[in-house]
Order: C-alpha cells, then structure tokens, then sequence
C-alpha cells in the first residue's frame, strides 16, 4: 500500500464523534482497514 494511504491528515476528536453520531444516518463508528476492499464490496 502507498504510504499517502497510511492517513487522511484529518484527526478525529471526541467533538467530532458526538457531532455525527447526532445525524439520524449514522448509526455506528468503525475503521475501516481495507477501504478498496469494501469500495469493491469484498468485505
């Protein structure tokens, strides 16, 4: 994998997280490992 895929450059803070768990279409918070996995629906 190309080291520019290692990160988004954007941290997630705590003030983040509560603010999109109050959209009603966010239901969980995960990681995702293998973002061209689940892009391409292998997961």
């Amino acid at each position: 994998m190309s080291p520019e895929f290692e990160t988004s450059g954007y941290i997630l803070n705590d003030k983040d997280i509560d603010e999109l768990m109050k959209l009603d279409d966010i239901y969980y918070l995960a990681e995702v490992m293998d973002f061209k996995g689940v892009i391409k629906q292998r997961c």
